[in-house]
């Protein structure tokens, strides 16, 4: 498996070819209607997030997309959208989330990572649960065809609670 920072191509290849269940989830919630505005919007909104990586296959092909943002000073919110070829690469991508994603990246940045997801996507919920993330929470009617979302989240075993820069004020 080849990770790499995902560039345009990445991210259209991979929003272009998603597994029907992530489909379904990103496309409830989101504004946008086709795969290729959604592509765009996540392309126009990648400043905000802290990273944006493309897990690949020995070849090259991107598979998967998995990231995210600081939604608060010690708080992360992550994602990942994969497609059909994920089972491709679904072993050593579990292996490097746990080891490198969460072992040697959110450990010592983050003391709290959450994902919410489409409730009916039992694989990405299975895939979270293996990477220790525990299930917090149901929320009804949180996409636009009124799908229920659920919220996962891991805590850091060694919260970080060092001095972050501030503006002084």
């Amino acid at each position: 498996m080849i990770i790499r920072y995902a560039d345009d191509d990445d991210i259209f290849e991979v929003i272009h070819a998603l597994r029907a269940r992530d489909l379904v989830e990103v496309d409830a919630v989101r504004f946008e209607g086709s795969s290729t505005s959604i592509a765009e919007a996540m392309i126009a909104s990648r400043p905000n997030r802290v990273a944006d990586l493309c897990l690949a296959t020995p070849e090259g092909h991107a598979v998967a997309l998995i990231g995210g943002g600081l939604t608060s000073p010690r708080v992360a919110s992550v994602y990942m959208v994969a497609t059909d070829r994920w089972p491709e690469i679904a072993l050593p991508a579990t292996r490097w989330a746990k080891r490198d994603g969460i072992g040697r990246v959110l450990r010592t940045i983050v003391n709290r990572a959450e994902c919410r997801c489409w409730e009916g996507h039992t694989v990405a919920r299975r895939w979270l649960e293996r990477l220790g993330f525990q299930l917090e929470g149901r929320h009804p009617l949180v996409g636009k065809h009124g799908e229920a979302f659920v919220t996962y989240a891991w805590l850091n075993p060694e919260p970080v609670f060092a001095d972050l820069p501030h503006d002084g004020g």
